[in-house]
């Protein structure tokens, strides 16, 4: 009697259908959790811009070959169209004004020396005649002048200006047509007419 009962109760629960006993009619409970897919999305999207950085970055580098391999051809076409002989010349001529330029370079300004002497000349003294020791660095003139005021004149013009170290007046005697004759040497300061060694 006991399985009438129970046959029963099984009969009853299948017609109200409050059990299931089939497995294909039973329904999986799923919990969604927000962000389950993150990883696998962060992965997918790593892929793909790592894809593209390689094939952005192969495309570039073959451009950049392309590029190179254009220039080296211009290069080569250059080459070809070289004058070798005025390349020759051309270096000659740059050792000629290299050695030329020294020679400018070194020498003494002995011009702008004679130039200031004759901005610091009264008009009362007249230069017959200069002498140019480049060893002693001196300039020895005979001069001829109008007075003894004159002369002391034209010494304190020499003295005052820094270009002249010293200035050395010899025999002043009386010459022609009452004009005194003299010999004066100037010292040049050096710093400013003579190149450095």
């Amino acid at each position: 009697m006991g399985g009438v009962v129970l046959c029963k109760v099984y009969s009853n629960l299948i017609e109200k259908k409050d059990i299931q006993l089939l497995p294909e009619t039973r329904k999986k409970i799923e919990i969604k959790v927000p962000g389950e897919n993150r990883m696998l999305i962060c992965g997918i999207v790593a892929t793909i811009l790592v894809a593209g950085l390689f094939f952005g970055l192969k495309m570039h580098l073959t451009s950049l070959e392309e590029q190179i391999s254009q220039i080296n051809q211009e290069i080569a076409e250059l080459e070809i169209q070289r004058n070798k002989k005025a390349e020759k010349d051309l270096l000659a001529l740059g050792e000629r004004i290299s050695v030329a330029s020294s020679i400018v370079n070194d020498h003494i300004l002995l011009t702008k020396a004679f130039e200031k002497i004759e901005s610091l000349l009264s008009r009362q003294v007249q230069v017959l005649s200069l002498e140019v020791s480049v060893g002693s660095k001196n300039i020895k003139l005979n001069m001829v002048a109008t007075t003894y005021t004159a002369i002391a004149k034209q010494i304190a013009a020499f003295l005052a200006d820094d270009v002249m170290e010293d200035v050395v007046v010899g025999k002043i005697s009386p010459g022609s047509g009452g004009l005194l004759e003299f010999g004066m040497e100037l010292d040049l300061a050096s710093s400013k007419f003579f190149k450095k060694e």
